[in-house]
């Protein structure tokens, strides 16, 4: 489910869905606004394969379990930079 399978298209993969959700986190967002965005980002691309709520949100606790988002004071998810060498 985090990786695309027989069963689960590249498109629809957790890490690809993450990644287009980490696009979108320029600056913090509420889950439906990062959702929407990240929608936005799909159809642009080409991909209208629908992706639903819940498994978006599946996508944001994949990001938040690797440290790759947090939520801040205000409830907002937030893109965590990490370190360049």
């Amino acid at each position: 489910m985090i990786l695309p399978t027989k069963g689960i298209s590249p498109q629809r993969a957790l890490v690809t869905l993450g990644s287009q959700a980490l696009e979108v986190l320029r600056q913090p967002r509420s889950v439906n606004s990062t959702f929407e965005a990240t929608k936005q980002v799909r159809i642009a691309r080409g991909l209208r394969e629908p992706i639903s709520f819940d498994w978006f949100s599946l996508s944001l606790a994949m990001l938040y379990s690797i440290g790759a988002i947090e939520l801040n004071g205000d409830g907002l998810v937030v893109r965590i930079p990490h370190a360049t060498h």
